[in-house]
């Protein structure tokens, strides 16, 4: 896997970047967006962060993760949107899935907006665009940029791109876990990554009340033939004293079962609007069911949103996934 030329001298040639990510980020999202920050940094570029939400408690532990600025602390660091000049856009492929908010969108001062995702979700933004539906992460392509550079990365790159290729992989489980991505991670280590810390942070560290959240949404769980459901409403995360944020990587428990083809977490986001989250292990293209409903993703890892109401969501969500 090899970065476009374009792109390269792109990175080289200009001096000013504002590195966005997707709203709700992920791993991927916040250790590919820091990581490249970290490469710019060291050819001697500005380079800052922004995200529409705030980095998750569990990813705060990453290296460098303070410089990911949101709406509400952009100003305070001295970042100006409308001066941003050039404009990149990470782990996401379209400035709808940075923000909803067109104000927000129209403040973006660039003059070059390049895209550098995994996801094969079509989308017509962005001057320059590099999409590797094949990369097990956007981490990948991100070392790949350094590789092409020929940077050595610091400690603190590496264990941001360690972070990000764990999430994207189910800490190297997936299907995706090729071995690339293994001998990835190896250089990772060895450039300064620490797996231990990773791992510990990531699947070892749950609070009690998330703990008691999970509880709550197993509690909840249906099984519609080969497919998993399972919800999690507001009230759950109100009694619970949760956040969404606690909700990551739930999905995945669903897959546990043996008789589960598919997973299906329906999250409430408001009255009559859901997140949905699918997972599947190979025999459903849920990247296919997710595009139905506006959304994307990948064969076996996908997501949109769906408004109705709860049991009209689940119906129509399981009739394109039987279909």
């Amino acid at each position: 896997m090899r970065p476009p030329v374009e792109l390269l001298d792109f990175l080289k040639r200009e001096d000013r970047y504002l590195i966005a990510t997707h709203r709700s980020p992920d791993g991927d999202a916040i250790g590919s967006a820091v990581a490249l920050a970290l490469i710019l940094d060291a050819l001697g570029k500005q380079a800052a962060v922004f995200c529409q939400d705030a980095v998750p408690e569990q990813y705060r532990f990453l290296p460098e993760s303070s410089r990911v600025h949101t709406p509400d602390t952009i100003a305070a660091a001295g970042i100006v949107l409308e001066e941003c000049g050039n404009l990149v856009l990470v782990d996401c492929n379209d400035l709808h899935r940075v923000t909803r908010d067109e104000d927000l969108q129209r403040r973006f001062g660039y003059r070059n907006a390049v895209v550098i995702d995994h996801h094969a979700t079509p989308a017509p933004f962005g001057t320059l665009r590099w999409i590797e539906p094949e990369a097990a992460a956007t981490g990948m392509m991100i070392l790949a940029i350094a590789d092409a550079l020929g940077m050595r990365l610091t400690p603190a790159a590496a264990m941001n791109l360690y972070a990000a290729i764990v999430v994207d992989t189910g800490n190297f489980r997936f299907e995706n876990t090729s071995a690339d991505v293994l001998y990835a991670a190896a250089r990772l280590a060895e450039a300064g990554a620490n797996p231990t810390l990773v791992c510990r942070e990531f699947y070892e560290s749950w609070s009690a009340s998330r703990l008691a959240l999970f509880g709550r949404f197993l509690g909840t769980l249906d099984m519609r033939g080969a497919v998993a459901v399972a919800v999690v409403t507001r009230q759950m995360l109100d009694e619970t004293g949760t956040v969404p944020d606690d909700t990551e990587t739930f999905v995945e428990f669903l897959k546990i079962n043996r008789d589960a083809d598919v997973a299906m977490l329906i999250r409430e986001l408001e009255p009559d609007h859901y997140k949905i989250s699918l997972r599947a292990k190979g025999t459903v293209d849920v990247a296919a069911i997710a595009r139905q409903f506006g959304g994307g993703g990948h064969r076996n890892a996908a997501g949109c949103e769906v408004r109705g109401t709860l049991d009209s969501v689940r119906q129509r969500v399981l009739a394109q996934i039987t279909n």
